[in-house]
C-alpha cells in the first residue's frame, strides 16, 4: 500500500497533515508531492485541493480533515514490514480463505496462482495495510517467499489444506442432502475416485484453474489423503458445517 500526500508548504492543513504522518510514523514511508513544485503532476492526478492523501489511487482525505477520524484510519498501517514468517502466513491465510486456491495450490504446489490477483492477496491476507513505497518490489518478495517455504510447508502443515477441502466438500454435501451422514454413509454416497474428480474440478469451479496435464500423476493420492482426513474428522468438521451453512 503505497500513500501519496500532495501538500503545500503554505498551507497550515498540509502542515497539520504532515505532523500527523510523523505522529503515525508513516511519514517516511509517505510519497510527499509538493503541488507548488509540480503543478502539472498535481492536476493530472486529479488533486483539487492541498492537503490530498491518497492510499494507493484511493482519496482518503482533501483539503480540511478530521485528524481524529484520519488518525483512525491510518492506525490500521503499519511502516514496518514484518518478518518473513508474517509474511508467508499472511499469504497461506490468503490461500486457505478460498477453497479453489487451496485446491489449487494443494495439488499442484504453484505459489504463482496467488499472484494472478494480487488485490485479492494483499487484502485476504492483511498485508494491504503496510506502507510500502514500492508495490511491485513488495510483491517480489512475497512470491519469493511464497515460491521457497510453500513446498516445506505442505509437507509439515497439510491439515490446513486438508480442512478448508473437507469443510466445503461437506457443505455441499449438506445442502444437497440436508444431512451430516456419518462414515459409513458417506462411503456409501461416495466413493474416493468422486472425491478426486471433484477436487480436481473445483479450483476451475472457483474461476482459478485447472491443470489437465497434471492430473493422472498429481490428483489421486492427493486427493486420498483429504479423503481419509476429511471421514477421520466428521464428529470435528460437522459441527462447523452446520455453523456456517
Amino acid at each position: 500500500m503505497v500513500l501519496t500526500a500532495y501538500i503545500h508548504l503554505t498551507c497550515p492543513h498540509s502542515r497539520e497533515l504532515l505532523a500527523l504522518l510523523d505522529q503515525t510514523g508513516l511519514r517516511e514511508s509517505t510519497v510527499v508531492v509538493d503541488a507548488g513544485n509540480t503543478p502539472f503532476d498535481t492536476f493530472r492526478h486529479g488533486v483539487l485541493s492541498v492537503p490530498s492523501l491518497f492510499a494507493d489511487n484511493n482519496l482518503v482525505a482533501s483539503g480540511t480533515f478530521e485528524p481524529e477520524r484520519l488518525r483512525n484510519y491510518l492506525s490500521l498501517f503499519t511502516p514496518v514490514i514484518p518478518g518473513d514468517e508474517t509474511l508467508f502466513h499472511g499469504m497461506i491465510n490468503a490461500a486457505t480463505d478460498n477453497v479453489g486456491i487451496a485446491a489449487y495450490l494443494y495439488l499442484y504446489e504453484e505459489p504463482g496462482i496467488l499472484f494472478q490477483n494480487p488485490d485479492y492477496l494483499l487484502a485476504a491476507s492483511g498485508l494491504i495495510w503496510i506502507a510500502v513505497r514500492d508495490r511491485d518490489g513488495f510483491l517480489g518478495k512475497l512470491r519469493a517467499l511464497a515460491e521457497s517455504n510453500l513446498p516445506g510447508f505442505l509437507i509439515e502443515k497439510p491439515h490446513l489444506f486438508y480442512k478448508v477441502i473437507a469443510l466445503n466438500f461437506l457443505r455441499e454435501v449438506y445442502w444437497a442432502t440436508g444431512q451430516t451422514p456419518d462414515e459409513n454413509k458417506m462411503r456409501e454416497l461416495y466413493t474416493p475416485e468422486m472425491f478426486a474428480h471433484w477436487l480436481f474440478i473445483r479450483p476451475a469451479v472457483g474461476r482459478i484453474g485447472i491443470r489437465t496435464e497434471s492430473a493422472s500423476g498429481t490428483i489421486p493420492s492427493k486427493a486420498r489423503a483429504v479423503w481419509d482426513y476429511m471421514l477421520g474428522n466428521l464428529s470435528e468438521l460437522w459441527p462447523i458445517v452446520r455453523k456456517t451453512a
